[in-house]
């Protein structure tokens, strides 16, 4: 496995965005993740979203191309170091967000991502896009 999807790269996905797909087509013999965190995200969406059968369908049959990645206790320690070293330099990031940059560096793998800004304050996260 070389890549996690972060959750906007997913929904980008699910959206059917050509860029995306193009991505993950050239990627997907290297292995695919996410984050059990950007699976959650996803089901909220889709039960919220006006067709939750069609959205928790979706979501599905995503998930079913994909290695989801629980929440360890190593990489619950990257999570408390890496957001200590954010805190100390005033630096806030949504603790989901986090989640997925603990889990990028605990597993080794690239960040698939339609905003690598969020993640470029994390050290050692290598952050691709859909055109990288």
């Amino acid at each position: 496995m070389r890549y996690l999807l972060e959750t906007s790269f997913l929904v980008s996905l699910l959206k059917g965005d050509p860029a995306a797909v193009a991505s993950v087509r050239r990627r997907e013999r290297r292995g695919l993740a996410a984050a059990f965190v950007s699976l959650a995200e996803l089901y909220f969406g889709a039960l919220i979203s006006s067709d939750a059968e069609r959205g928790r369908e979706a979501v599905e049959g995503l998930r079913r191309r994909l290695t989801v990645l629980p929440l360890d206790e190593e990489t619950c320690r990257v999570f408390g170091a890496e957001a200590a070293r954010l805190a100390a330099g005033g630096v806030a990031m949504p603790a989901t967000d986090l989640v997925i940059a603990a889990t990028c560096l605990r597993h080794g793998l690239a960040l698939l991502t339609t905003d690598p800004r969020q993640y470029k304050q994390v050290p050692g996260l290598k952050v691709l896009t859909a055109t990288d």
